[in-house]
């Protein structure tokens, strides 16, 4: 066989391979965007960390499906020490005033998250009694209002 038909061969081959390659990631990536798995509600819950005396939970979560982002809001009455209890066990230590930094990107907020329209989350804009707990590109807070403890957690 001549050295130009094996490169040819040799090229063919390659062109196949890459090819095929590109037809499978575009197919995996078309299906990871499909309409359904960018808005869908995911078992994402925080529940299980309440106090057993907790009472009127409501809880709400959407993840997007293809990349690791999420948002989480759970509002249940309980009382102040079941809340502090609670942010124990989370690790949700330090209030939002007593924090120097809070991170390149502020992702505090008590506003509800794109796509909840929940009629019962309706916590304070007031961020004094917030407590945060950061981590890389992910927030968790709560705090303590009117007898409810509400509690957010994303990941952007």
């Amino acid at each position: 066989m001549q050295m130009a038909t094996k490169i040819a061969i040799w090229v063919t081959g390659l062109m196949a391979a890459v090819c095929a390659g590109s037809v499978a990631v575009g197919w995996w990536l078309i299906g990871g965007l499909s309409l359904d798995s960018g808005f869908s509600d995911v078992e994402l819950s925080w529940r299980s960390q309440l106090p057993e005396g907790a009472t009127e939970v409501q809880e709400w979560s959407w993840a997007d499906g293809f990349l690791p982002d999420y948002s989480y809001v759970l509002k249940a009455k309980v009382s102040e020490d079941e809340f502090f209890e609670f942010n124990r066990r989370l690790g949700i230590l330090l209030k939002a005033s007593d924090r120097s930094s809070l991170g390149k990107e502020n992702w505090l907020s008590w506003d509800a998250p794109p796509f909840c329209d929940e009629d019962w989350w309706n916590p304070t804009e007031k961020l004094d009694a917030t407590y945060v707990r950061e981590s890389a590109d992910t927030w968790t807070y709560s705090k303590y209002e009117k007898g409810y403890l509400f509690f957010k957690s994303l990941n952007h």
